[in-house]
């Protein structure tokens, strides 16, 4: 279990994740750094208690086939005190290959979030 204080950073953009992360308790801001300098943020979306962040380094294609860790594509601050639930990729893929409603769900909400989303100005 991870704690963060109110207006940590938990995860920044361009940082190496190598793991999924399921809220517990707490609220948490994700945004998309200007790619000005000085310039504002971005608003993508607040997650709290049983939303998830980091599922793409357990779960996409390179994280998959290498040990490269997949980099964070945005910011996420905690707005509260946040608890949550650290997942390394060995033991989610072991639960994903035994559960595939789960398998299932996070595919869902990864093709969402990316549709739904403007994360591909990279």
């Amino acid at each position: 279990m991870l704690r963060s204080l109110v207006g940590s950073e938990m995860c920044i953009r361009d940082s190496p994740m190598t793991e999924m992360y399921v809220i517990v308790h707490g609220t948490v801001e994700v945004t998309l750094p200007s790619l000005d300098p000085g310039g504002p943020d971005t608003y993508v979306a607040t997650l709290s208690t049983g939303d998830w962040f980091g599922e793409q380094s357990v779960m996409a294609h390179k994280a998959i086939l290498t040990e490269v860790a997949v980099e964070s594509d945005v910011d996420i601050a905690s707005l509260t005190s946040v608890e949550v639930l650290v997942l390394a990729k060995e033991p989610m893929m072991r639960v994903l290959a035994t559960c595939p409603d789960i398998l299932d769900r996070l595919i869902g909400d990864m093709r969402k979030r990316k549709s739904s989303s403007r994360l591909d100005v990279q």
